[in-house]
């Protein structure tokens, strides 16, 4: 992410996806229906290129912060039609992790809603209810997109020695 982009869309995957441009408009989708949630979004992404203009799509990329299997997936599957409508669009996209976003964001990388909502006032001059939880989120994304503040890198994994075993039998 080293080139500067102007055109910025921000996104908080959920049933109410919280959304933010760079143009200083924000909001929220509902996502609720599983039988529309996917042309919903592609649509949404879609028209907000064609209104305002999109050169990086911003995301959580909450998929691991979820006890819930089947949230994990749908979230999965929800962020694949973003990354579809990107690739469609020939933008670019970043993703930041949960709490690297809260971190930035409230200087708590376990900051709650009411906290991530109280900064967007304090930091943003923009004042939420509670219940707007994710365009808070999806403001927090959109500064750090433009500010280009780069995810951390993951640390490669050390291989772990493996003893060479002898063939087990089977039966």
């Amino acid at each position: 992410m080293t080139q500067h982009h102007r055109h910025v869309l921000a996104i908080d995957i959920a049933l109410s996806t919280g959304w933010a441009h760079s143009n200083g408009q924000y909001g929220a989708w509902c996502l609720v229906s599983m039988a529309t949630r996917f042309a919903t979004i592609r649509q949404k992404i879609h028209q907000a290129a064609e209104s305002f203009g999109l050169d990086l799509i911003a995301y959580e990329q909450a998929d691991m912060g979820s006890p819930s299997m089947r949230q994990k997936a749908d979230h999965n599957r929800t962020l694949g039609v973003v990354l579809l409508c990107a690739q469609e669009l020939g933008v670019d996209t970043v993703g930041y992790h949960p709490t690297t976003i809260k971190c930035w964001f409230t200087g708590d990388g376990r900051a709650d809603k009411a906290q991530m909502v109280r900064a967007c006032r304090t930091h943003l001059g923009i004042e939420l209810t509670l219940a707007e939880h994710d365009v808070a989120d999806a403001l927090a994304i959109l500064h750090m997109a433009l500010q280009g503040v780069e995810p951390p890198q993951k640390k490669p994994r050390k291989q772990k020695a493996h003893a060479t075993a002898k063939p087990r039998r089977l039966f």
